[in-house]
């Protein structure tokens, strides 16, 4: 199995809910709104349309969240989307010049961790390679959907994430986009923000390193920079 790290190219994405589906009314949002931290796990800038296109997703992510269901169903929402960038790694193109950003150096896959970074819990997951044939997508951790991206047919594979000790970690899952010749075009890592997580019942009893949402060193109540967010 393929470690999962931090330290990365970071996004939080918020939906503003006015409308959900009649069968997905009960499913509670707090104060209408759902934030979620998206952390690209590739060596490549991960193309912002992508880090839209969750908005397709994130009810899926919430409803498995509250229910422990693992159907994640496709749930269309009415309301306005809004992303930020936490961190940039990459270099952008006009400042580069011939420099390349480390990691960039390699041929396109997943990064490794930082040196000297450390995380109070080791997030696993299956490791899914840079090409694979879409008719292996799909196993009993992991639900594929169909979408368009930018006009593009996209397989979206929803991966569950464990600790290494074998045991599901909620409030993570692992994002990946393939093309129509199965070739990689995103690959992140998604939680919610504490806030956005008030609504699930708690376990009276749970594996130490679980009960903190923001257990790998990337919660939301570390000081994050103002942005301007961006609505799209």
């Amino acid at each position: 199995m393929a470690l999962l790290a931090s330290g990365r190219e970071k996004f939080l994405l918020s939906i503003c809910i006015i409308r959900l589906p009649a069968d997905y009314e009960f499913l509670p949002v707090p104060r209408g709104t759902l934030q979620m931290y998206v952390t690209n796990l590739r060596n490549r800038p991960v193309e912002r349309v992508r880090v839209v296109s969750l908005k397709e997703t994130v009810m899926s992510l919430y409803h498995n969240l509250i229910t422990g269901s693992g159907d994640f169903p496709v749930i269309h929402f009415r309301g306005p989307t809004f992303f930020r960038q936490e961190s940039a790694p990459f270099r952008r193109e006009e400042d580069k010049e011939n420099s390349t950003h480390p990691s960039q150096a390699a041929p396109p896959g997943m990064m490794v961790p930082l040196a000297g970074y450390t995380s109070r819990t080791t997030l696993m997951n299956q490791p899914l390679p840079e090409r694979v044939e879409l008719r292996t997508l799909g196993d009993p951790w992991t639900r594929v959907h169909s979408l368009m991206v930018d006009g593009r047919k996209t397989k979206r594979v929803i991966s569950t994430v464990f600790d290494s000790h074998q045991s599901v970690v909620t409030n993570r899952w692992r994002i990946t986009d393939y093309s129509e010749n199965g070739q990689c075009l995103m690959s992140v890592l998604c939680r919610f923000t504490a806030a956005s997580t008030r609504c699930v019942e708690r376990p009276k009893k749970r594996k130490r390193g679980h009960e903190e949402e923001d257990q790998d060193g990337e919660g939301s109540s570390q000081p994050q920079p103002k942005r301007r967010p961006i609505r799209v």
